[in-house]
């Protein structure tokens, strides 16, 4: 079995502001599932410079990091506040995923969250609503089984 490196593009805790309740357990339990499945994930984590870059650093360091991964799961959840601007640049990571021939998975906070519109249209990609044992298991399966297919 091949390793394969995962980007998770999803909301990053910033100074000052507040995740939504159930993100940092998610991440946890999507760190336990790929390390179970053999894969390594690229977590979102706050950068200062990250964050004071302009629009078109910013895009340009995203692509970089997305270049080094084999696919994104995309983590969709309920803003924590309405100053939460965690999930703003989940869509460009994703198009980027898909303008690099990557596989995409969207992961759905929960069940009852709609799959943005836009994101769901993208080639390669898996919508996922988290919600019980298996999602996740599945989840990391159908994108091996992608990866595998696609190195072939």
């Amino acid at each position: 079995m091949a390793s394969f490196t995962v980007y998770v593009a999803g909301p990053v805790l910033r100074p000052g502001a507040e995740l939504a309740p159930r993100v940092g357990w998610l991440f946890a339990e999507l760190e336990a599932t790929a390390k179970a499945h053999g894969m390594q994930l690229v977590l979102p984590t706050y950068s200062e410079r990250l964050d004071r870059l302009a629009a078109h650093p910013f895009a340009q360091e995203i692509r970089d990091r997305i270049g080094k991964t084999d696919a994104t799961i995309a983590v969709i959840a309920r803003p924590a506040s309405a100053q939460d601007i965690s999930g703003h640049s989940i869509a460009m990571e994703a198009h980027e995923t898909a303008l690099a021939g990557k596989p995409i998975a969207l992961l759905l906070e929960d069940a009852d969250l709609p799959p943005p519109r836009l994101l769901a249209a993208l080639d390669r990609v898996s919508i996922y609503a988290f919600g019980g044992p298996g999602t996740l298991d599945a989840l990391f399966e159908n994108l091996a089984k992608d990866l595998n297919d696609m190195a072939r």
